[in-house]
C-alpha cells in the first residue's frame, strides 16, 4: 500500500468527521511511513475560520521539528486558501507543542473544559486534562 493510501486509511479508521475534507489534511512521510499528521475540522458556519483538529507524530519521530513543520505547512494552505483566522485547543499537560503553538504566533484565549461521562476520565479529575483554547489571526 503506498505511503499516503496508508495515511488516509489510518485517518478514516479515527472516525471522519463532519469538517474533515483531505484537502486540509496533512501528513510527513519518512520514505513509506507515515510518521505524523494534521489536520483542519473546518465549517461553513466559520467560513474563515480552520480550527487546527488533530496534530500527531510517532513517538519515535518526536523532537525532530514534525509537528512544526506540519503546522507551518497548514497555516501556508490557510492562508491561500483566504482564512484568516486559526485555532487550535491544548491538553495544558502538553508544554511542548503548546511552546510550539506559541512561536507560530497564537495566543491564549478563553478555554474550555471538555467533560464525557463516556470518558475513563471522571469530570471529578477534569484538573489534569483541562484544554486551554488559543487563536492566531493570519497576516495578509
Amino acid at each position: 500500500m503506498r505511503p499516503l493510501a496508508k495515511a488516509f486509511l489510518w485517518l478514516r479508521q479515527l472516525g471522519p468527521e463532519q469538517g474533515d475534507l483531505p484537502e486540509a489534511t496533512f501528513a510527513a512521510l519518512a520514505g513509506d511511513e507515515v510518521v505524523g499528521f494534521a489536520k483542519f475540522s473546518l465549517t461553513a458556519a466559520r467560513p474563515r475560520v480552520a480550527s487546527r483538529d488533530l496534530t500527531g507524530v510517532k513517538r519515535a519521530w518526536r523532537g525532530r521539528g514534525i509537528a512544526g513543520a506540519l503546522k507551518r505547512a497548514q497555516i501556508a494552505w490557510a492562508k491561500r486558501e483566504g482564512y484568516e483566522r486559526l485555532e487550535t485547543a491544548n491538553e495544558m499537560r502538553k508544554e511542548p507543542i503548546r511552546r510550539l503553538n506559541a512561536r507560530l504566533g497564537y495566543r491564549p484565549a478563553p478555554g474550555r473544559i471538555f467533560c464525557s461521562v463516556l470518558s475513563p476520565v471522571s469530570c471529578a479529575r477534569l484538573d489534569s486534562v483541562t484544554a486551554s483554547g488559543n487563536s492566531a489571526r493570519l497576516p495578509s
